[in-house]
C-alpha cells in the first residue's frame, strides 16, 4: 500500500539529499561548492495601513573552515549573487550547481518558521482599533501587543528612556520662550508635528507651512535646529532652498519625515524675473504638497524675506524676527547655545507617550476645542486657522505634560505671539490681493482691450497667423499663446514681467478655460490660454461689490 506523504515530507526528503561537510557543499555524494549558502531567518513584514505583505530572506555563506559570514537582506532568492554579496569568486561554480543551490535554499526556507512583524510607516497608525505611533526608528503603543512591529526608518532619534520628563518641563530656566514673540511659535509648531497625524485621523486638518524670517544672524537657523529638528544626524532632516535636489526629491524627504518636521532654510530674496519665477515655483509646489498630503511632515522655512505670489503666501504662517540690537542678539545666542540638543525632543517624545496613554480623550478634546473656537467658520481666514491649531497644541501639551499650568506652557506668551504676527500677516495678505489680483487681471484685459495698441486680435480665424504678436477671439473666447501674452504685457508695461504671476492670477479666479491635464489648449497646432469673457465679466462684477 502506498501512503500518501504531506508537503513538509516531499519537501524533508529532497533536503535530505544536500549535506555540508568540512570541504564543502554536497548534493548526493557529489560535491557543488566549497562554500555553503544557508538562509538563517525568514521574515514577513505586513504593512499596517495596506495590509500588504513583504517577505525577507536572510542568507549567510559558510566556508570550509566553519567560519561565517553576517547574513545579507534579499527580496527574493533569485536574486542571489555570492559574488556581489560576499565577494567570493563564483565563476568556478557551474549553472548546474548554482540551480541546486537555488533549490537547497528554498528547500530550507519551505522548512524554517517565518518571523512575522507589523511594519509601520512614520507617524500614527491604528492597528486593531488601537493607536501605534512611530517616532524615529521609536514605536510606542506596542508595549502590550503580542505583535512585533518595526520600522524601516534609516535614522535614529536620540535615547531618552532615562529622562524624567515631567523635571524635562518643569524646569526653572524655561527656554520656550526665550526670544518673546519668536520662540515660542517655533516651539508650538514643532510640537504641532506629533498632534497632525491625530488631527488628519478625525478629519481635521493642519495642513500649513511655516516661515521664519528676519535679518541675517538673528538664529533663525539655529532655532529651528534646536526645537524642531530632533534626528541624532539632523542635516538629513533639511536642505537648502537653492539646493540643487529636484523639488520632487524634497517633497519625497517630506512625506518621509511623516510625524516630525523638516527645514527648508535660506530662501532668498532675488531681483532677477527668473530667479523670482523658479523660486516662486518651488516654494508653491511645497505649499500646495503640504496641503494636499496632510499627514506629511511639518516644514518650515527660514530666510531674511519671503517672496510668492498671494494663494501661496496664505497657506503659510509668517513669524518675523525685528532687527534685534547687537547686545541683546548676544545674549539670546549664549541662552540659545545653554539648550540641550535633546531638550525638545525629549519633550516631544514624552508628549507623543502621553497622547498616545490617552488616545480616546485626545480625540474628544481636539473636537471639543475646534468647536468651541469656531475652527470651523465660513468666515475664518486661513491664517486664523493656522493660529487655532498651534492654540490647540499649546492646549494639549498644557493639560497633558505641563498638569493645567499656563505658565508652564507659556499660554499668554504664545496668544500674544500669534495675535502681534497674524496682524502683521494680514496686512501683508491684503497687499497682496491689491496688487496681484486686481492689477494683473484688470491689466491683461485692459492690453486686450485697447484697440490693437499693444497686441492685435485677429477675429477671422485664416488671418490669425502669428502665434507671436496677436492672439484670436472667437465668441466669448480669446486665444492667446504665452509668448503673445508675454508681448502684449511687457509692451503694455514698459519693462519686463513675471509672466507666470500673470498666469496664475487668471488661474486662481478661474478665468481660464482649460483642459483636463493642462492648462492650455491646443489651437491650429500650438498651445493657447483660452481667456474665457464672461468669467472676466463675473470677476469684474463681483470686485466691484466687495469695494
Amino acid at each position: 500500500m502506498i501512503l500518501s506523504m504531506n508537503k513538509e515530507e516531499i519537501v524533508k526528503g529532497r533536503y535530505s539529499k544536500y549535506e555540508q561537510k568540512a570541504d564543502g557543499l554536497y548534493c548526493n555524494g557529489e560535491i557543488i561548492s566549497c562554500i555553503t549558502p544557508e538562509v538563517a531567518k525568514v521574515e514577513e513584514y505586513y504593512a499596517i495601513d495596506s495590509r500588504k505583505i513583504k517577505r525577507i530572506y536572510w542568507i549567510k555563506i559558510i566556508y570550509p573552515n566553519g567560519d561565517e559570514t553576517e547574513a545579507v537582506e534579499l527580496s527574493s532568492l533569485e536574486k542571489l549573487s555570492i559574488f556581489e554579496h560576499f565577494r567570493f569568486p563564483d565563476v568556478n561554480i557551474s549553472g548546474k550547481a548554482r540551480k541546486l543551490i537555488k533549490e537547497k535554499l528554498q528547500l530550507e526556507a519551505s522548512l524554517m518558521m517565518v518571523e512575522k512583524y507589523f511594519f509601520c510607516r512614520q507617524g500614527l497608525q491604528i492597528f486593531n482599533g488601537k493607536p501605534i505611533y512611530v517616532l524615529g526608528d521609536k514605536i510606542v503603543g506596542n508595549e502590550l501587543m503580542e505583535e512585533k512591529f518595526k520600522t524601516d526608518f534609516p535614522y535614529k532619534v536620540p535615547d531618552i528612556d532615562a529622562i524624567d520628563i515631567q523635571n524635562v518641563v518643569k524646569q526653572s530656566d524655561n527656554p520656550i520662550n526665550f526670544m518673546p514673540g519668536v520662540s515660542v511659535i517655533i516651539f508650538y509648531y514643532s510640537l504641532q508635528a506629533i498632534v497632525k497625524p491625530i488631527l488628519h485621523e478625525i478629519g481635521i486638518e493642519s495642513n500649513y507651512t511655516l516661515a521664519v524670517i528676519g535679518p541675517s544672524g538673528h538664529l533663525k537657523t539655529s532655532m529651528v535646529k534646536k526645537m524642531a529638528l530632533w534626528l541624532q544626524a539632523k542635516e538629513k532632516q533639511q536642505v537648502n532652498f537653492s539646493s540643487s535636489t529636484r523639488t520632487a526629491k524634497i517633497l519625497a524627504n517630506i512625506d518621509m519625515f511623516a510625524g516630525m518636521n523638516y527645514l527648508i532654510d535660506d530662501f532668498h530674496v532675488y531681483t532677477r524675473t527668473q530667479d523670482i519665477d523658479r523660486q516662486n515655483k518651488r516654494l508653491d509646489d511645497i505649499v500646495r504638497h503640504v496641503e494636499e498630503k496632510p499627514e506629511c511632515a511639518n516644514i518650515i522655512v527660514t530666510g531674511e524675506n519671503i517672496q510668492g505670489i498671494y494663494s501661496c503666501i496664505d497657506r503659510m504662517l509668517i513669524i518675523n524676527i525685528p532687527k534685534i540690537k547687537p547686545s541683546l542678539l548676544a545674549e539670546l545666542k549664549t541662552r540659545l547655545y545653554k539648550i540641550d540638543d535633546t531638550y525638545t525632543f525629549s519633550i516631544a517624545y514624552g508628549f507623543m507617550e502621553a497622547l498616545i496613554n490617552n488616545y480616546e480623550a485626545v480625540k474628544e478634546d481636539c473636537r471639543d476645542y475646534c468647536e468651541k473656537n469656531v475652527f470651523d467658520s465660513e468666515n475664518a481666514t486661513r491664517t486664523k486657522r493656522h493660529c487655532t491649531i498651534l492654540k490647540l497644541t499649546e492646549f494639549l501639551y498644557r493639560k497633558y505634560l505641563c498638569g493645567g499650568s499656563e505658565e508652564l506652557s507659556c499660554r499668554k506668551a504664545l496668544e500674544e505671539a500669534l495675535d502681534k504676527q497674524y496682524m502683521i500677516q494680514q496686512e501683508q495678505l491684503q497687499r497682496l490681493s491689491l496688487h496681484e489680483q486686481r492689477d494683473y487681471i484688470e491689466e491683461v484685459m485692459d492690453m486686450l482691450e485697447s484697440h490693437n495698441k499693444f497686441l492685435s486680435v485677429e477675429t477671422d480665424p485664416d488671418k490669425y497667423t502669428d502665434f507671436r504678436t496677436s492672439c484670436y477671439q472667437k465668441g466669448d473666447s480669446i486665444y492667446i499663446t504665452r509668448e503673445a501674452l508675454c508681448y502684449g504685457m511687457v509692451r503694455y508695461y514698459q519693462r519686463r514681467i513675471n509672466i507666470n504671476k500673470i498666469v496664475r492670477a487668471l488661474e486662481d479666479e478661474e478665468i481660464l478655460q482649460r483642459d483636463v491635464d493642462s492648462l492650455t489648449k491646443k489651437f491650429k497646432g500650438k498651445r493657447h490660454y483660452v481667456i474665457y469673457l464672461p468669467y472676466v465679466r463675473i470677476y469684474r462684477g463681483l470686485y466691484d461689490k466687495t469695494l
